[in-house]
């Protein structure tokens, strides 16, 4: 699926080939090729492999509140 992604355009990061990006929910990030995005409860499912469905907020590296998650309306969690 990831290299399918490739073939239709698509990057690692989003638009750009920046990787690992923790607020980037793909199957194109390499954190969530293999396992598959992390549910609510923190939980890899190995069959919810999708595509970014939207753009999160940038995350600001100085002022980062750990609780507040990364603000996914869908509620997955990141790495």
């Amino acid at each position: 699926m990831h290299e399918f992604g490739h073939n239709l355009g698509l990057h690692h990061g989003g638009g750009d080939d920046m990787n690992f990006k923790p607020n980037f929910l793909s199957v194109m990030n390499y954190s969530f090729q293999t396992v598959g995005l992390l549910t609510p409860s923190g939980l890899a499912i190995f069959h919810n492999f999708d595509y970014s469905r939207r753009k999160l907020p940038t995350i600001d590296e100085t002022g980062l509140f750990e609780s507040a998650g990364i603000s996914d309306p869908d509620g997955h969690l990141t790495l």
